[in-house]
């Protein structure tokens, strides 16, 4: 779907879009489990298994990650990411669900190869939602921003080195957070949020070049 912000198009990835993930560890400590289209979850740690590797079939092609041994769900993330085909980018969050330090990691198309990702920071000024990073050009909001306050909740963005303030609503969830940020991006970026979660839900923001942007809308 895409919705126009000015400058570009802010396009959100929904499931039929993204790309058809299958995942399986050949490693007896580490589990990848399905979670929805185009994602699955890593749980455990590499064990002693011989060649240990986390194979992966993304829209049919097969990949094979090599893992090592003692590798936690997030370092198996890290490995996956640099041997991602040219136009897919990956992302990973926590798993609450999962015990121990489990991630989800969704896999879609649109980014540019990782050397040319730009450079994101976010900061939110309020005492009920958060940003975190998760990698270069990716971050996860979570929290709804205080209905009650002094101090009016804001946004700091940095982009490529490019400062951006955002004013914020109160009692604004992360969906209603990434539209806003969205918004502001310098001409040139545009925004993609990973597939609709439940309403008030963490939410996923990948920033990205609209030069870099090969997403076909169906």
């Amino acid at each position: 779907m895409l919705q126009s912000h000015g400058a570009c198009d802010v396009v959100t990835l929904r499931p039929p879009t993204g790309v058809l993930v299958a995942a399986e560890s050949t490693d007896l400590g580490l589990r990848a489990a399905a979670s929805g289209p185009g994602r699955f979850t890593l749980s455990g740690v590499v064990g002693g298994e011989q060649d240990p590797a986390l194979q992966l079939w993304l829209d049919g092609e097969a990949l094979a990650v090599p893992l090592s041994r003692g590798m936690a769900p997030m370092a198996v993330f890290h490995a996956l990411e640099k041997c991602l085909p040219v136009g897919m980018v990956a992302s990973a969050h926590p798993d609450a669900g999962w015990p121990g330090s489990a991630v989800v990691v969704t896999v879609h198309r649109g980014v540019a190869p990782a050397a040319r990702l730009p450079q994101v920071e976010v900061l939110i000024h309020d005492s009920s939602q958060r940003a975190r990073s998760l990698a270069t050009n990716s971050f996860e909001l979570s929290g709804t921003t205080a209905h009650f306050g002094p101090v009016q909740p804001s946004a700091e963005v940095g982009v490529d080195g490019r400062h951006l303030h955002v004013t914020l609503g109160k009692g604004m969830n992360p969906g209603a957070t990434a539209r806003a940020i969205s918004s502001a991006l310098p001409a040139g970026y545009t925004a993609i949020v990973e597939p609709p979660r439940p309403h008030g839900a963490p939410v996923i923001v990948t920033v990205v070049r609209c030069s870099d942007l090969n997403v076909a809308a169906a």
